[in-house]
């Protein structure tokens, strides 16, 4: 019975949610796509689709299992409702495939979201702020799978849409800028991934409170610019800004509260403040390890962040099994060839190199050059 009552609520938040959203129509003309009604109402519907999640994963359900059912069942019900080809099935169709893409389930996760961009385009036609959106969790998906370039013509897209539809100054240009500037900084082009964040935290600051999650995240982007720059002290102060917006607001337990300890932790090491770098690490995995599980491509991040703060702090016993799991964990979940992999497989070639195991250490090299060499391709 307690159980049933557990999926009721979020049952009926979704009904709710889907009526809400099933008054979505198509511009009646192009200009009316940036208008500020229409920005408030996409806001309104954003906010929305986190609450959601959130109540999913936070209050009303044990098992991701039970999530996975029950957007189905709003999917269900939103087809039953209005049709397969109306922009509440695409909503319904994105939260499945931010739940498969949480889970890193790429294939399915992009089947959802082609199958939303779809009804959008049919809908909306293909230049509308909506189709922005689409095209945005798609790139999400590529950026994942480790195919950069295939992220970045996605999101060059949604930028322009963006830009074109709701003005150079908009929240959701700052968001496309950042997540281009993430692509970039993972291309290694650091002026280009600088001069996109910096831009979107200007927009964000300007345009949102202070002290918003919107300034958060742009302020936790630029200290992984500056992590990659080895500027590594503009970087900290960036990163404790971030931190501490995240912890006034009450956003201390989440996924973005995790990757900004991981990102502050990375900066303490190459400060060469080992001991804190190691707390901030720890509680990172914890928060990842208990949202996410042990097996978690996010994981991985923040092992591979421990293991190079035990690695540079010479407590190499500590550092060599934390790399090991890492690199576990990406391979099986990402594959023999990811990004990320090379990521991990580079710093633990260093720890190979201090423990004078140097025949081992050239072998590892050559993998992640090997990996390397295919980025720009994909």
């Amino acid at each position: 019975m307690i159980r049933h009552l557990r999926l009721a609520v979020p049952t009926i938040v979704l009904a709710v949610f889907i009526h809400t959203i099933s008054g979505a129509k198509p511009a009646a003309a192009p200009a009316a796509a940036g208008s500020s009604a229409n920005a408030a109402a996409r806001a309104t519907a954003q906010e929305g689709i986190t609450q959601i999640l959130d109540v999913l994963r936070d209050r009303a359900l044990d098992r991701e299992a039970d999530a996975d059912v029950l957007l189905r069942r709003a999917l269900a019900l939103s087809e039953a409702e209005f049709g397969v080809d109306h922009p509440a099935t695409a909503r319904s169709l994105m939260l499945l495939g931010g739940l498969a893409l949480d889970r890193a389930e790429f294939a399915d996760a992009e089947a959802l979201y082609r199958r939303a961009l779809a009804i959008d385009e049919k809908v909306f036609g293909p230049d509308h702020p909506e189709i922005a959106s689409v095209v945005a969790a798609l790139a999400s998906v590529e950026s994942n799978r480790g195919h950069y370039a295939a992220a970045e013509r996605l999101q060059r897209r949604a930028l322009d849409i963006r830009t074109r539809k709701l003005g150079s100054e908009h929240p959701e240009v700052a968001g496309s800028m950042q997540s281009l500037g993430y692509l970039r900084l993972h291309q290694r082009q650091y002026l280009e991934a600088d001069a996109l964040v910096q831009g979107a935290l200007v927009i964000v600051e300007k345009k949102l409170e202070p002290e918003s999650f919107g300034v958060a995240s742009a302020l936790n982007m630029l200290a992984n610019v500056r992590l990659r720059q080895k500027r590594y002290a503009e970087g900290e102060t960036l990163s404790a800004r971030s931190l501490a917006i995240r912890e006034k607001l009450g956003g201390s337990s989440g996924p973005a509260m995790a990757a900004a300890l991981d990102t502050h932790a990375e900066l303490l090491t190459g400060l060469r403040r080992y001991a804190e770098a190691e707390t901030y690490a720890t509680r990172a995995l914890a928060l990842v390890e208990r949202r996410r599980g042990a097996s978690h491509p996010r994981v991985a991040i923040v092992l591979t962040t421990l293991a190079t703060a035990y690695r540079d702090w010479g407590r190499y016993a500590d550092a060599e099994p934390l790399y090991t799991r890492a690199l576990e964990i990406r391979e099986k979940a990402l594959g023999p060839d990811h990004p990320l992999l090379a990521e991990t497989l580079e710093a633990q070639a260093v720890l190979l190199r201090k423990t004078d195991r140097e025949a081992d250490a050239e072998k590892v090299e050559a993998r992640v050059r090997t990996i390397r060499a295919t980025i720009g391709t994909r």
